[in-house]
């Protein structure tokens, strides 16, 4: 992999960790969160049906956690993994581009071996 692909993968996982801080922000009621988390509604037919949808489809509740491992939320695990894969990726993408921008045999298979020496 070049090093622009490890940087592109730094710069995703690290658009998640503000999405995922954005989520854990709302869970904690730090600020409000969507009107309108998840949830369909089919095409209803009539008037009637589309009562009827509105009234039996149920909504997750964004401000709720549904389930905690370890005692944190998934929001706060997706913040955690995500930031430190942000990070692991952007290591990589600075250890990539100084390998492609090393003198030959400075970093690459087999370089920087110790010099023969004659018996």
């Amino acid at each position: 992999m070049t090093s622009a692909l490890f940087w592109l993968l730094a710069l995703i996982f690290a658009a998640n960790v503000i999405l995922a801080g954005y989520h854990t922000g709302v869970e904690a009621h730090f600020w409000k969160g969507p009107t309108a988390c998840t949830g369909s509604i089919a095409g209803a037919q009539s008037a009637a049906n589309l009562v009827h949808q509105l009234a039996t489809v149920k909504l997750a509740n964004c401000e709720v956690v549904q389930l905690r491992i370890f005692g944190l939320s998934l929001a706060n695990w997706n913040f955690l993994v995500s930031a430190a894969l942000a990070v692991l990726a952007a290591r990589a993408a600075l250890v990539r581009s100084r390998s492609e921008n090393a003198p030959d045999g400075l970093c690459g298979a087999g370089g920087g071996s110790a010099p023969a020496t004659s018996r």
